[in-house]
Order: C-alpha cells, then structure tokens, then sequence
C-alpha cells in the first residue's frame, strides 16, 4: 500500500507538466524540493512566498526522487546526520563521527548532481554546505574539536544559545546578499570543511579559518549554489544573515523556471 501511494505521489506531481508540455505554468507556484523537510525550514521560505510548494524528498525511493526533482525549480538540501566519511574517502575518521543516513548521503548525492546538470538553484544548510562540497570532491574535519582545536565553540550544550562571529568576503556573491561584512550566526555543528571541493569559493569563515560559507565559482559553474554552516532558518538574532538569502534562492528560482519556459 506504502508503494502504491508513493507512486500516485510522483504521478500527481506529473500531471501539471503532462498538461502544459513539460514546463511549469506560470499560474503554479513554484515547486521547491527538499531533502529532507521540517518546519523550521518550511516557515523560512514561506516567508518569502507563502504560496511556495515544498516537496519533501527523504523517504522516497531514489528513481521517485529523481523524478520529483527534475520537475521542481530549487533545490534545498538541509541539516542532519553526519556525511558517511567513505563518501570522502576517510573511512579512518568514521570513529569520529555521531550517526549516519547512508540513503539520505544518496539521495542528496544524486540530488546535487541532478540540480548542477540542470543548473538548478541549490541551497545548503550546514550539513547541506558539507555535502555540497564532498559532492564537489572535497573533504570533512569529522571532529573539529579533535582535528581542528580552537577556541571557537562550533556547537554547544545549549545549542539555542550558540552564536560565533563570520567574516564575509566582500568580492562574494554572499556579500552582496547580505551587505554586511561580519556578523554573529548561530552554530551547531562539530564538522567542518577540511579540503574545499572543486569549482568552489569560500564566502566566509570563523576566526579559526573554518570556511562557514561557499558559493560556486562563476568562472567555472553558471547556476546559483550557495551553502552555509550555520542555521538561517533559525536565525531570528540576526535577519541580515538569514532572510536574504531564502529571498535570493527564491528569486533564482523563478529565473530558472522562466528559463525553462523560454526553452
């Protein structure tokens, strides 16, 4: 029965695009995947748009998955479990790590390279930053306490109260969201960036030189991806660093679906 329901699921969502030649209609709101939903994440784009459609990926077999996405318009990849470390081939470091989702690393896998064949809006959010960039061919501190000791508090026992200070690069795409070139994120995370993966920029980092945002290099890709390490969805303390950026993920959204209208 659970079968039979995730595949009307996936047929409902194609039946606009049987009606409207494989393109979305500019009467439909915009479709927004994301890896793996909750509320939190939910209220922060639909303070944007509040007629958004946001479709939760996780849980759906990988072909479903694959099929929703390409009929959606931006892709959200979100916080959680710790990335498997032989996604990054440090299998020595899986000691370090607290929990693993091998099908979520999949799903998101296969999710950001669908987003960057199709040049997709793609946004991630601190262990959607660390996935983006080992999709990319980078790498993780699995335990930044251990492996990257500082006196910077990446993660607290009271996370709801856990802020540090970033630096923005002023030449970023991200600076010219939030025009403002420092600012205190809230955090809660014990993984960091180690190597950064390929056609990537690091748009800001903690005073201990953990990149705490990356963006695509526009010399190398053309589509808007951007990830941070901290949690904008809940970051009332500071809406520069927050709102900006859900308002800029939905903007390219609907320039990627004009796009596709324009094909």
């Amino acid at each position: 029965m659970k079968n039979l329901l995730k595949v009307f699921f996936v047929l409902s969502l194609c039946f606009p695009v049987l009606f409207h030649g494989c393109k979305p209609s500019e009467q439909n709101p915009l479709q927004i995947a994301v890896s793996k939903s909750s509320m939190n994440y939910e209220n922060w784009l639909l303070q944007v748009d509040t007629s958004l459609k946001l479709i939760n990926l996780y849980g759906l077999p990988l072909y479903s998955a694959a099929i929703v996405l390409r009929h959606c318009v931006g892709l959200l990849l979100t916080g959680g479990d710790d990335v498997f470390p032989g996604c990054y081939n440090q299998l020595a470091d899986t000691a370090l790590c607290e929990g693993f989702d091998p099908y979520r690393d999949s799903l998101e896998m296969m999710s950001i390279k669908i987003a960057k064949g199709l040049r997709m809006p793609v946004v991630g959010v601190c262990r959607g930053l660390q996935i983006l960039n080992i999709e990319a061919g980078g790498s993780l501190f699995a335990d930044l306490s251990k492996l990257h000791p500082s006196e910077i508090s990446h993660r607290c026992q009271d996370w709801r109260n856990c802020f540090h200070q970033v630096t923005v690069d002023t030449l970023s795409q991200l600076f010219m969201l939030f025009k403002q070139k420092e600012g205190l994120v809230n955090t809660n995370h014990h993984q960091g960036i180690d190597k950064l993966g390929n056609m990537l920029l690091v748009s800001a980092w903690s005073s201990d030189s953990i990149p705490e945002a990356i963006e695509a290099n526009p010399e190398q890709y053309s589509g808007f991806l951007i990830g941070v390490q901290w949690h904008p969805e809940r970051l009332a303390e500071n809406q520069n660093y927050s709102k900006p950026l859900a308002s800029a993920f939905i903007e390219h959204a609907i320039i990627f679906r004009n796009r596709i209208e324009t094909k």
